[in-house]
């Protein structure tokens, strides 16, 4: 007696569970899409294929299937009478069965994807900016731009206004000095130059010296002209003495000239050289960190 209580409570229970309606079978809709597409009715044909694909309760790839009926015969509706309504069902069609198709590849949903927004175009080239509200749809989302980080903000410069006042923002580096000679390169070259002019002087006196050695010879050599005699010892002696030193001071008198003519022009081209900018490095605080610039 207590089974048959307990049976029938149980079975009374699942009568009252609210059973989900099935849906078409997708099968004969299929058929039936088709027909209707074979009579020339393109746009109910869409429109039959369309409710099937938006019908929850078929399996995803029925309703997948039925969405590229119904694109295909909104293309075909579209082209026999040019009712932009035509692209405003393909293209919502296409959009939801690309996000059902999850067994197909990328290639196939980007194709779904492809068609709407062909279709999408075409109604932006008839109505403009309009078209979303032609065909019920919200108007597009706008996307407001993400702010800068904060140290991605461009820094103000820190040069005085037209009122006086500074802007704000760090400081800008300082401006490197002027490059200058450097006090070894000024001293190198006077030295060089100073040297160059103290070897001059010494081939000046060099030769100088010289001439007078000829000249002596040349008054030795009169003197015995003169009284008609050869010379005597003694200026012989004095002749062969000054000839040496003639010599000997001529030959000093080069080397000095050459070395006088090194020294200036190289003192001169060294002084000449353009200066090098040498690199400082100044450090300054930004934010959290140091900016070393050079």
């Amino acid at each position: 007696m207590m089974l048959r209580i307990t049976a029938v409570l149980v079975a009374m229970q699942i009568a009252l569970v609210p059973v989900k309606a099935r849906g078409a079978d997708p099968v004969e809709l299929i058929h039936e899409v088709q027909s209707i597409e074979r009579s020339g009715k393109f746009s109910a044909a869409a429109d039959k294929a369309a409710d099937g694909a938006a019908d929850e309760r078929l399996d995803p790839a029925s309703r997948v299937l039925l969405g590229g009926l119904a694109r295909d015969n909104y293309e075909q509706a579209f082209q026999k009478s040019k009712e932009l309504d035509n692209l405003c069902r393909l293209s919502k069609v296409m959009r939801l069965v690309a996000v059902l198709d999850r067994d197909s590849s990328d290639a196939a949903r980007e194709q779904m994807i492809a068609a709407a927004e062909s279709a999408e175009s075409r109604l932006d080239a008839a109505k403009g900016s309009a078209w979303r509200e032609f065909c019920g749809l919200p108007p597009a989302p706008v996307v407001p731009s993400a702010p800068l980080p904060d140290d991605a903000t461009p820094a103000a410069s820190a040069t005085p206004t037209a009122s006086g006042v500074r802007s704000e923002g760090p400081e800008s580096p300082p401006t490197p000095p002027a490059p200058r000679r450097s006090r070894a390169q000024l001293a190198v070259g006077a030295s060089l130059v100073a040297a160059g002019v103290g070897f001059a002087a010494g081939f000046a006196g060099s030769f100088a010296v010289a001439r007078s050695a000829r000249s002596e010879i040349a008054a030795l050599d009169a003197d015995a002209t003169a009284a008609g005699r050869d010379l005597t010892t003694d200026e012989l002696a004095e002749a062969v003495a000054a000839d040496a030193r003639y010599v000997r001071m001529r030959h000093a008198g080069t080397a000095l000239g050459v070395f006088a003519a090194l020294g200036v022009v190289t003192g001169v081209v060294l002084l000449a050289l353009p200066p090098r900018a040498s690199a400082r490095a100044h450090a300054r605080p930004v934010g959290a960190g140091i900016r070393v610039n050079f």
